[in-house]
């Protein structure tokens, strides 16, 4: 690439040297000098001096009008100044010359619009389009969209960061009008499609939106949202201009958040809850060492936004350009620097990198035009920019921490010099950390472009006839990297040591610099031809063009074998105008776009979308121009059209009229209880080959106006549009229909009406030597959905239809409740306890009950639908100021979050759900099973919620009654553990024995198997503990497990998902979007796009982990037997051949090259050919494949759909082997029902109830079991890897001291060999070549208190009868 801008810059440079040095008959040359005056005889200063045809640096007037210069005789002196006539005067032998220049008298009807077919009379034009005058797009940052908003009529923009690089405005001409994809604006620099951030402001010439069908036809479906115009500068003939222009600019906040203090926070943290009837968290005592700041460690108080964030921060900009040339060639060039500076403060002892967030951006232009011939002109331009984007390493969580962490949750500092944090999830960092001490982020993006243009005049043909050719070339790179750390991170217990020291809880471990980083690219093509024919007879102006355009787009990132990336996107179309005007008072325009797209089946591809629009300029009017003469112009236009928009699904989503299939899981065809299935292939996506064009029809009623001379003008438009056939995904079709989960069809169904006003005015006025404007413009668009796919519903302002795109919906706040009279004569607020006080809602349906079937549309979108702005500017002796105000309106958002709700309750508020109901469901008349299967799903949920809080605290007081602010049973003590798991077993016997079959309710819903197989588990976790904790009255509870499993085995109709694929069906069953159908699900946690999604892929690819050597060992060998006792086993030096000799699980568990790692849309398979032990991603080289989805959509942040495992029926058939085993009565017969169903899917051999073997490796559980057991705890150890069991198993097995074992903090082996494998291998390794994960070994020990947590130190202020708190936390 760079060779070929190098030989077109010489090209370029050999073209100029040939024309701007045309061979001239030297003759001896005069001096001339004079002096220009304007026609009050006043002399001008900076008048351009140049000598017509020959280029060179010319003169300029001085002061005093003034200038001289050498020509020679018989050349042509040419006087330029801005706002004035040029003139051209002969020398001939005069030595003095004086010019006396006249003020350009341009009129309405002069005025010049540049549209989609080129310059264009602004008097004939009979679409909505607005000229912005460039001045007025100058702003303080790097970007000019900033400024669109309240400076350019139709245009609704608004800007959703302040940080540099992304403080970038997104914006629509005349607002929303869809709610399918696709809905901004093109924007066309130069006539090529580009980005409106990335230009220089210095550059641009002219700045056009085009608004209406009329307008936007001639670019087809790209236009179908309003089109954005820019050119940029060119040469001018003449004397070489050389402008600099450094600029620095100051930048503050509008707006910071304003937080309490730390004493106001307390007192109102108090207020809150002594008005609930609760004690207080902070005694007077406490408040006046928190006011006088007594003790910063444990009373901190901490402006945040003090600490983060400086008052303000510089903008640089400095611009260089140059432009001349002769009348043969001219050139303009041009160079530019931004640097937007940050506002987060940075810890100045850091000098090696900067974790501010600021951004720099270096632009560059060359613009030549060449007349190649006198009929031919050649445009030629070579444009770029390099942007650098720079932020913390953690730039995502630190606003997220600012506003969880209060003034008094953790210092910045602890005196100690421990780094404090509230928590270990990202956003309860302590803020300053994740600003400063987080490493840092750097964002590239490089792009060249390249253009040329031929103007061709075909006059010889017939006069007006011409030819314009274009062709462009962009590129494209992007690279991210983020060099991440963070340090270890502590929070003090509340209460100091014995010595006045801090207590300190380490809340995460220190991560040393990691770095990771990703890279994409693009490369587009652009080609048109036009053919115009603009032509006068008499009175009569016609005008034709007839277009023909093409662009394509090359992925250029990484796609490998990936086909569809590879693909090209593609645009192309024909298009045309024809034009009529008649004495510059009738006007007529046709136009049409005629698209053809990929996104659309054979006879749906090509569209024709036709736009007529008509003009009537009133002031031409012979009686008009008679009576009214101040009425310079005064233009009626209509415009009526069709346009289409092709960009359809997320993503702008590729062929959607083609389905994909895929494996399916099996399908069993035998009776309940019995197996045949039989696999084949399924829908992964379901298409129609009826998806067509979006189109909107576009209505326009315009007024342009001109008047006093042209003082007074201004444009006013009524808009009206239409959007038919949205692409939208049907979720609300019945499930007889069949098409459900990955059968869902997406098709042209939404429709949307928009419709308002938008206007522009300007006043000019000259007072003396003051020139005067004031301008102003406004934009007002509503919107409203007329055709939406949704589910039926009885009230129907819960449907989107016949409310606005993006509406705000809530409920509809009456006020405060007064009294405790005006709680009870009101509407029930279906959540929790009201007070007076608290905020009345409205029953919008009268039911008695104010709920979610009262949340109605309320105020306005998200989005602003009005947007205005007016200024005042003035000139006086070469002084200019200007003052805009802007402003937007009708827009309505939620905030949420902790400063929403900062004194939240903890997680007892589902229990207090639960008694809720319990305590007032007898008063519902109905059908008492009906009424039972409810009281049922309660009892289940509050048997969950305490069988998480036995396995959690042990003992916890047991309710049952719903409390009130002044129940005494708030503050009693806890029950023991045994007492409350006797009333979760009476919870779950009631469920079971209520709750409906599967098939006897809908997927999601809680039924009676899901309820035994929960119970299984809970019986099996209590047993467990209370035996080997050594608490007794344990054997009932394991027969309690086995036979609620037992139940599910012999009624629930579960099987094992096979499909006779050994090597792969372990790995499938976790990568499935639908697992309703699946035969080993119980039940499962739906995700749907959109509305419900998960980051558990993501979390996987990043999980900074993987599987220990420890949990490696335990994978049995290919043969059942353990490594040390397998007489085919050999330690491998390569991974894969040590994968070959073990459990099939093991590689369908772990990256290896035999298990793809991404799959393209084509079915092309990417497979790692190494072990990942980049510490980013994998700190033990056993990378976790299990979840990780090879579907690269799944990867994005929050946008996983695979359904996942609430219960399954391989955790059911463990537990009842365990539990068998535990109570004596594990036959070969339990076995091979239970542990040898699973070891027949990746056909491992069978399970001996005798095992046959003695493992010298089997775990160290501070104890001895029986063979049996060892073998069964190893089959659930591998089976549930990853499924979020593995710490239970520990705490109630009582097999803590597993943690301390050396293999548990080591990776993988790398042999000397595999070490040869990578180009560079930094990773320390043990003495026996295993990787090393923990550096000391040595001081991970097992603490016995750590079995059962610490007692909330926020209860036990409130409740002290729940003390003494659980062993070892005193």
């Amino acid at each position: 690439m760079k060779k070929y801008i190098l030989s077109l810059f010489f090209l370029i440079s050999c073209v100029l040297n040939t024309y701007a040095h045309t061979e001239k008959q030297q003759q001896e040359k005069i001096e001339i000098s004079g002096i220009v005056l304007d026609q009050n005889k006043e002399p001008l200063v900076g008048v351009n001096v140049s000598v017509k045809d020959i280029p060179g640096l010319g003169a300029i007037t001085d002061i005093n009008g003034k200038f001289k210069i050498k020509v020679e005789p018989y050349q042509w002196l040419v006087f330029t100044f801005i706002g004035f006539d040029k003139q051209e005067i002969l020398v001939k032998e005069q030595k003095s010359i004086n010019v006396i220049m006249q003020e350009a008298k341009a009129t309405a009807i002069d005025e010049v619009v540049i549209t989609g077919t080129g310059a264009q009379k602004k008097i004939t034009m009979t679409g909505a389009a607005t000229t912005v005058d460039v001045n007025t797009l100058r702003t303080s940052t790097s970007s000019i969209t900033n400024a669109l908003a309240g400076n350019v009529a139709g245009i609704m923009a608004r800007q959703t960061s302040g940080q540099p690089g992304n403080n970038i405005s997104e914006f629509w001409i005349r607002g929303i009008s869809t709610f399918g994809a696709g809905s901004g604006a093109l924007v066309l620099i130069d006539g090529f499609e580009r980005d409106m951030n990335e230009i220089n402001i210095e550059d641009i010439e002219s700045f056009t939106v085009l608004k209406d069908a009329s307008a936007t036809a001639i670019y087809g479906s790209r236009g179908a949202n309003g089109v954005v115009l820019i050119t940029t500068k060119r040469g001018k003939s003449g004397k070489v201009q050389i402008d600099a222009k450094v600029e620095t600019t100051y930048n503050t906040r509008t707006y910071t958040p304003e937080l309490v203090d730390g004493y106001t926070y307390a007192n109102l943290m108090n207020e809150a809850r002594t008005t609930r009837n609760k004690e207080a968290f902070f005694s007077d005592e406490k408040l006046y060492i928190l006011r006088n700041g007594l003790d910063k460690d444990l009373y901190p108080n901490v402006d945040w936004m003090d600490v983060l964030l400086k008052k303000g921060a510089p903008t640089y900009r400095a611009t260089l350009n140059l432009n001349g040339g002769g009348s043969l060639a001219r050139y303009y060039v041009s160079v530019s620097y931004v640097d937007e500076g940050g506002m987060y403060k940075v810890d100045e002892g850091l000098k090696d990198y900067n974790t501010n967030a600021n951004y720099r951006r270096w632009n560059y232009r060359l613009n030549v035009d060449m007349d190649i011939t006198k009929s031919t002109l050649l445009k030629v331009g070579v444009a770029g920019s390099l942007d650098k984007k720079n932020e913390p390493g953690m730039a995502g969580n630190i606003w997220a921490s600012a506003m969880r962490n209060n003034p008094i949750s953790v210092p910045v500092m602890y005196s100690n010099g421990y780094v404090p944090a509230y928590g270990s999830e990202n956003d309860q960092l302590n803020p300053w950390v994740a600003a400063t001490q987080t490493g840092y982020q750097e964002t590239w993006n490089n792009k060249l472009q390249a253009n040329a243009t031929l103007e061709q005049s075909l006059n010889f043909i017939t006069k007006g006839l011409k030819f314009i050719g274009r062709y462009g070339f962009d590129t494209n790179n992007y690279q991210w990297i983020n060099r991440k750390k963070f340090p270890e991170m502590w929070r003090a217990e509340q209460n100091r040591a014995s010595d006045g020291s801090l207590v300190m809880k380490k809340i995460k471990d220190e991560q040393l610099m990691t770095q990771e980083s990703s890279s994409n690219g693009n490369r587009k093509e652009y080609l048109e031809a036009e053919l115009h024919y603009d032509r006068t007879f008499g009175d009569h102006i016609v005008g034709a063009v007839f277009k023909y355009s093409q662009d394509k787009t090359i992925d250029t990132s990484q796609n490998g074998n990936d086909i569809m990336q590879g693909i090209d996107k593609r645009h192309q179309g024909l298009a045309g105008r024809f034009t009529y005007g008649w004495k510059y008072r009738y006007f007529f325009d046709f136009n049409f776009g005629y698209n053809g797209s990929e996104n659309f089946a054979p006879g749906h591809q090509y569209g024709f979308f036709p736009a007529y629009s008509a003009a009537w300029n009133i002031a031409e009017e012979p009686i008009i121009k008679k009576h009214l003469k101040w009425m310079n112009m005064f233009k009626l236009r209509y415009s009526y059209g069709k346009v289409g928009n092709d960009v359809v699904g997320d993503n702008d989503q590729r062929f959607p009229y083609l389905s994909t299939f895929g494996a399916s899981g099996g399908f069993n065809y035998a009776d309940i209880g019995q197996k045949y299935e039989f696999t084949g292939l399924s829908y992964t996506h379901y298409a129609t080959t009826a998806v067509t064009w979006e189109i909107a029809t576009k209505h326009d009623i315009g007024i342009d106006f001109s008047l006093w001379d042209d003082k007074f003008t201004g444009t006013i438009d009524y808009f009206h549009e239409q959007r038919d056939g949205i692409y939208q995904q049907r979720n609300f079709i019945p499930i007889s229909v069949g098409l459900n989960g990955a059968m869902r069809i997406s098709t042209n169904i939404g429709s949307v009406l928009s419709k308002g006003f938008d206007g522009n005015f300007g006043f000019k006025q000259r007072i003396g030597d003051v020139n005067l404007t004031l301008r102003g413009n406004f934009t007002y668009s509503k919107s409203e959905i007329l055709e939406y796919d949704e589910e039926y519903s009885n009230y129907p302002y819960k449907s989107q239809r016949g409310f606005r795109v993006d509406q705000t919906r809530g409920l509809i706040a009456l006020g405060l409740f007064k009294d405790y009279d005006d709680i009870r004569n009101s509407p029930k607020q279906s959540w929790g306890d009201v007070m007076p006080g608290d905020i009345k809602y409205a029953d919008v349906n009268g039911d008695g009950y104010v709920n979610d079937n009262d949340i109605v549309p309320i105020g306005a979108t998200t989005r602003p639908n009005l947007v205005y702005g007016f200024g005042l500017s003035g000139q006086w002796k070469g002084i200019d100021i200007n003052v805009l105000f802007q402003g937007s309106g009708k827009s309505t958002f939620c905030i949420d979050g902790p400063t929403v709700y900062p004194f939240e309750n903890g997680d007892w508020g589902n229990i207090r759900s639960c008694n809720y109901f319990m305590a007032r469901y007898k008063q519902v008349k109905g059908d008492e099973s009906q009424i039972n299967r409810s009281v049922a799903v309660v009892r289940f949920f509050r048997a969950w919620e305490y069988v998480y809080k036995v396995k959690r605290f042990g003992d916890v007081p047991w309710y049952e009654t719903e409390l009130q602010m002044d129940s005494e049973e708030l503050y009693k003590g806890r029950d023991s553990r045994k007492v409350v798991f006797t009333h979760i077993l009476e919870d779950l016997d009631f469920a079971i024995e209520h709750l409906p079959k599967p098939n006897e309710t809908k997927t999601g819903n809680m039924h009676k198997y899901a309820a035994l197989a929960f119970k299984s588990r809970a019986c099996l976790y209590e047993a467990s503990f209370r035996k080997y904790h050594g608490l007794g009255d344990y054997e009932e509870l394991y027969r309690e497990a086995a036979d609620a499993a037992a139940q599910v085995i012999e009624e629930g109709g579960y099987s094992i998902y096979k499909t006779d694929k050994p090597l792969q069906d372990y790995y499938n069953l976790f990568v499935q979007e639908d697992l309703a159908s699946n035969s080993e699900c119980i039940m499962p946690r739906v995700y749907i796009t959109k509305l419900l999604m998960h980051n558990n892929t993501r979390q996987m690819e990043e999980s900074y982990t993987g599987l220990s050597r420890a949990m490696f060992e335990q994978y049995l060998c290919a043969d059942g037997l353990p490594t040390a006792v397998s007489p085919g086993y050999e330690e491998a030096d390569m991974p894969m051949d040590e994968l070959m000799q073990r459990d099939p699980r093991l590689r369908q568990t772990i990256d290896n090259p035999e298990l793809p790692f991404k799959v393209l849309s084509d079915g092309t398979k990417q497979f790692n050919a190494l072990p990942i032990i980049d510490t980013k991603y994998c700190t033990t080289g056993y990378y976790v494949m299990k979840y990780h989805s090879t579907d690269p959509e799944q990867w994005n942040i929050g946008q996983s759909t695979l359904d996942v495992f609430i219960f399954r029926y391989a955790e059911v058939l463990l537990n009842y082997a365990e539990a068998k085993a535990e109570l004596g009565e594990c036959t070969q017969e339990v076995l091979d029902q239970t542990v040898n169903e699973l070891r027949d899917r990746v056909e491992m051999p069978h399970l001996k109830v005798n095992v046959g073997f003695t493992d010298p490796n089997w775990p160290d559980y501070g104890y001895e079991l029986s063979p049996l057991l060892y073998e069964i705890r190893r089959e659930r150890a591998v089976e549930l890897v990853g499924e979020g069991f593995r710490w239970d198993d520990i705490v109630r097995w009582k097999a803590g001291k597993l943690l301390e074992a050396p293999k548990s903090m080591l990776g993988m082996k790398v042999s000397d060999k595999l070490k040869e494998q990578y180009d560079s291998f930094s990773r320390e390794l043990t003495q026996d070549n295993l990787l090393i994960v923990y550096p000391d070994r040595t001081t991970r020990k097992w603490d016995d208190k750590l079995y059962l947590h610490p007692l909330p130190i926020d209860e036990t202020t409130m409740n002290p009868n729940l003390l003494p708190n659980n062993p070892g936390w005193e």
